[in-house]
């Protein structure tokens, strides 16, 4: 059916013309607007079906009489009855749109393309606000604004659409539904969420900002961040669920100066970049099997525990030592000795190229990374004992060969070999005998010398090793 083109001022009258007490339909319009024009709809309930509108900006708004929110009776505050609502379901804006100074049971957005440089909703009370596309129509809109909404009663839902930006600032919502959308950027500030706040199967391209809110409960699940989330100054009175798979390469999920006053989940979670400052978490929180690239902990209090079980940090060296050492505590408290001990290995490579670890302890910590990597490798111990009883049994050989004693074996090409059982014999000697009553080794103080040398490291190898052996025990 082809649509009837009107100017601003029969679009006017139209609208001027509709009764509050009927549901009025604007149907099939091409409205092309030549100057702004302001659309008092007063009382009136308004449809708008296959309706494009074009041209200066069109403003929504009741008059200031029948737009009272508060009535004051006998000291006592009730809310205004919502009677009213505005629909659009299957049009086109490629002018501004803005409505404001409504009061509103519902508005809704069904299949719409929606174009325009402003579209504001703002200075309002709406018992519900609604965009929702369809699976194979989602609505497309350019940006969107939302503030100043004043009801503490509103449902927002905004589902499968497409759009480059969404803001709210300074609103108030019962319950929200961010699901299965294509987005740009979220900006949200200055806004309470009195009930449930879900962002379910969504694609975000970009960075998004949360701050200065109030959450009771949060669920976000299966919502794919291409740059990532911040969190500034906001506060999370109920369970908070953060679960998403993300751009393993840039994405980032930060925290900044929140207070977590419930249960706090990021299970399976998947960011480039973790990051919290200034974060209180008065009840458990779950960091299990959360993959990241590294993570930064700073100034951060459980006033539970924390579980960090499995967690995948790829390049620990980015880590600041403050936030292995959080982990640790919070991985001691839960009892993972195993988890533990890898983030105990972690660490002591920190102190080694940490530049105030004295020359001492850098020493201790070469010798116990390469020895059996921390207490966390019992391979690498056996192989450290060998290697040095191998390195210092040549040594002692080759040193014979040019000293006055009574040790039987030298490394001397010129004569014959000794059998494989004989210099085994004394090979499991020097390693394990402590040569107090050996005369053969004594016999010259330099072998003596090479052989107590070589003790202390055989003997530190061996203890090395089963330390790494008790990794699992008590």
């Amino acid at each position: 059916m082809t649509n009837i083109k009107i100017n601003d001022s029969n679009f006017k009258n139209l609208i001027d013309k509709f009764h509050a007490k009927f549901d009025n339909v604007v149907e099939n319009l091409d409205i092309e607007l030549y100057d702004s024009i302001c659309i008092d709809i007063f009382d009136k309930t308004v449809s708008f079906k296959n309706c494009n509108f074009k041209g200066a900006r069109i403003d929504f708004y009741q008059d200031d009489s029948t737009t009272v929110k508060l009535i004051d009776l006998i000291g006592t505050k009730q809310q205004k009855e919502h009677k009213t609502f505005l629909k659009f379901e299957n049009c086109t804006f490629s002018n501004d749109l803005i409505i404001k100074d409504c009061l509103l049971r519902e508005i809704v957005f069904s299949n719409v393309k929606i174009t325009s440089k402003l579209f504001h909703i703002a200075s309002s009370s709406i018992n519900s606000i609604s965009f929702n596309g369809s699976p194979d129509n989602y609505n497309s809109i350019e940006n969107l604004v939302i503030h100043d909404i004043e009801d503490n009663k509103t449902y927002f839902d905004f589902r499968l659409n497409k759009i480059k930006d969404l803001t709210i600032s300074k609103a108030f919502f019962y319950q929200s539904w961010i699901n299965k959308n294509e987005i740009g950027l979220i900006n949200i500030d200055n806004t309470k969420f009195e009930s449930n706040f879900d962002l379910y199967n969504n694609t975000i391209s970009k960075k998004c900002f949360i701050q200065r809110c109030q959450f009771n409960k949060i669920d976000i699940k299966r919502t794919f961040f291409d740059l990532g989330i911040e969190f500034n100054d906001s506060s999370f009175q109920d369970k908070a669920l953060f679960e998403s798979p993300s751009n393993l390469i840039r994405s980032e999920l930060s925290f900044l100066n929140v207070n977590f006053g419930s249960q706090v989940s990021f299970e399976k979670t998947s960011m480039f970049f973790l990051k919290f400052e200034s974060v209180f978490f008065k009840e458990i929180v779950s960091f299990q099997n959360v993959e990241c690239e590294y993570i930064k902990l700073d100034k951060i209090h459980f006033d539970k525990v924390g579980f960090f079980n499995d967690l995948l940090i790829k390049s620990p060296e980015k880590c600041s030592l403050s936030t292995i050492r959080t982990i640790k505590n919070q991985l001691n408290k839960t009892e993972n000795k195993i988890d533990y001990l890898k983030f105990n290995a972690i660490e002591m490579n920190l102190l080694i190229k940490d530049k105030n670890t004295s020359k001492s302890d850098l020493v201790l910590l070469i010798l116990n990374k390469n020895s059996s990597d921390y207490g966390t490798n019992w391979a690498k111990g056996i192989w450290f004992t060998l290697k040095n009883s191998l390195f210092f049994f040549i040594v002692l050989l080759f040193v014979n060969n040019f000293l006055k004693s009574d040790y039987p074996l030298c490394i001397n090409t010129k004569n014959d070999f000794a059998d494989f059982g004989f210099t085994l014999n004394y090979f499991l000697k020097f390693v394990f005998n402590l040569g107090l009553n050996d005369t053969e080794i004594q016999s010259n103080g330099w072998l003596y010398l090479i052989f107590i040398f070589a003790k202390i490291l055989i003997g530190y190898g061996i203890y090395q090793t089963i330390q790494a052996f008790r990794k699992y025990g008590k």
